[in-house]
């Protein structure tokens, strides 16, 4: 779970810093909150807690999944990007 966290840093990070290479930051910012958003919502410390391990087990299970779909959501939105800048050169 904290490498997952690490490279949310440094994925927001780098999204940062292409939006402001790009002059792109304004256009990009509700999207970068959104997924921040949903990354936060992932972490829910209070409901998070377990009194056996399988119950463990399913919660790290369901981060996973949601995990996968924030990342889904990343690859759609910079391919969108990406084929956007294409169309305009």
């Amino acid at each position: 779970m904290h490498i997952i966290q690490e490279e949310f840093n440094t994925l927001i990070d780098k999204f940062r810093y292409f939006g402001v290479v790009t002059n792109q930051l304004k256009p990009m910012a509700p999207w970068i909150k959104g997924i921040l958003e949903d990354f936060a919502n992932i972490h829910d410390e209070l409901n998070d807690s377990y009194s056996e391990y399988l119950q463990l087990l399913e919660i790290i299970e369901d981060k996973i999944s949601l995990y996968s779909k924030v990342r889904s959501e990343v690859e759609e939105k910079l391919t969108l990007n990406i084929l956007q800048q294409l169309q305009e050169e």
